[in-house]
């Protein structure tokens, strides 16, 4: 087949557009991530917390209050990613529609709304990057439930953060709306692998381990949370100027 039949079969699959949709994308994958999260919620609550099964042989001597901390570390990790995932993809492909009222043309003293829409990105290549990420989020999700031991449960733990770290990191070099969040979420992401990477180093018990995971993840949590809660227009890239009368 010529390049050029390529090119037209390749433009009658996916026609161009100025303004692509990716919202249904966005939603659904965000929905996938959830069912991959939830079955991890699930195991810890039911198999781990209220001991349903036998527990993994390396949390055997764990008592209920040390198996509250795990279960806080894990979920603190997870709705970290389950959010920021969110509010990412969001503010990456989905744009926001703003209202203004503008004096017409005709007449100064008459009004009209005009809607503005934020730019985002538009390349089906990046969002497909950013999904797989997602999925390879939501499998390791599914590993930590396998973890028999604390040092097994730090390893799937800082693999995900450092998964959390990277995906920032490519934030940070494209031009997308939340690339001054990203930035705050680098160093959060960097301190949490840093600590979790010394916790696996460390010579002490595994229940003093579990204290300082669950205080530092529920830590993490509140800060992404500050800073998701307070968005100022140095986060934000500009919206288009209105048109010229």
């Amino acid at each position: 087949m010529a390049q050029g039949d390529d090119m037209k079969l390749w433009r009658w699959i996916c026609p161009s557009s100025e303004f692509p949709d990716f919202k249904q994308i966005v939603e659904k994958t965000l929905a996938v991530f959830a069912v991959f999260t939830g079955a991890t919620f699930t195991f810890y609550v039911n198999d781990f917390l209220l001991v349903r099964k036998p527990l993994p042989p390396g949390f055997g001597h764990f008592s209920l209050i040390d198996r509250v901390l795990v279960l806080a570390a894990v979920m603190s990790l997870l709705v970290r990613y389950i959010t920021g995932s969110a509010v990412h993809l969001n503010a990456a492909y989905v744009p926001k529609t703003t209202q203004v009222v503008e004096p017409t043309a005709d007449n100064p003293k008459t009004f009209a709304i005009r809607e503005i829409k934020s730019p985002h990105d538009r390349s089906i290549g990046l969002l497909f990057f950013d999904i797989m990420l997602l999925v390879g989020f939501g499998i390791l999700a599914v590993f930590i439930t396998l973890a028999s031991t604390m040092r097994e449960l730090l390893i799937y733990s800082l693999m995900f953060v450092l998964g959390g770290f990277i995906w920032s990191l490519i934030a940070m070099l494209r031009p997308v709306a939340e690339r001054a969040i990203a930035k705050r979420w680098l160093l959060i992401d960097g301190a949490q692998a840093a600590i979790t990477a010394g916790l696996i180093c460390l010579s002490i018990s595994d229940i003093r381990k579990a204290w300082v995971l669950a205080a530092v993840y529920v830590f993490c949590l509140f800060l992404d949370f500050a800073v998701l809660s307070r968005p100022s227009e140095a986060w934000q890239a500009p919206a288009k100027p209105p048109l010229a009368a």
